[in-house]
């Protein structure tokens, strides 16, 4: 079973904005500890993003965290522009794996061969169990994008 929760927060200081947020969305999911854990928060807590990442790491018990700045954000519980604020999801289950990786200063070449090599992976993963679609017109992932044409995973 997979389970997920979101949580929100518009408090001013990062360490306390990730708790609140974190622990709505461990409340939601209904786990102590998340898999793995997307956050996404505003312009002024990316000054404090090493204190964000340790915060969210120990907040969620996983060190599989991934996730970016925004103009604002937007959940269930609400939308906040123009003030700070974070969202974040967690992820727990016994059915997924999350693999951490960085891409760190290359080009589009090289983006491009990681992008089709993960695609192959997951096709070669999905194709036979009847789950994958890769046509262009369909999916997450369906759009041209200089790396060709990726497979979507179905619903």
């Amino acid at each position: 079973m997979i389970r997920a929760g979101v949580g929100q927060s518009s408090n001013p200081s990062t360490g306390e904005a990730v708790k609140i947020a974190a622990n709505q969305a461990l409340t939601q999911a209904g786990v102590t500890r998340g898999d793995a854990a997307v956050v996404f928060f505003t312009v002024e807590h990316a000054s404090h993003h090493r204190e964000l990442v340790e915060a969210l790491c120990r907040e969620t018990g996983t060190d599989h965290v991934a996730g970016c700045s925004a103009a604002g954000i937007l959940t269930a519980a609400g939308e906040v522009e123009g003030n700070q604020s974070m969202a974040v999801l967690v992820l727990a289950s016994d059915q997924i794996q999350t693999n951490p990786f960085l891409f760190d200063k290359f080009t589009s070449d090289v983006a491009s061969r990681y992008l089709q090599r993960a695609a192959a992976a997951i096709a070669a993963k999905y194709s036979k169990a009847g789950r994958i679609h890769s046509s262009s017109r369909r999916g997450l992932f369906g759009k041209r994008n200089g790396a060709g044409h990726l497979p979507a995973l179905r619903r």
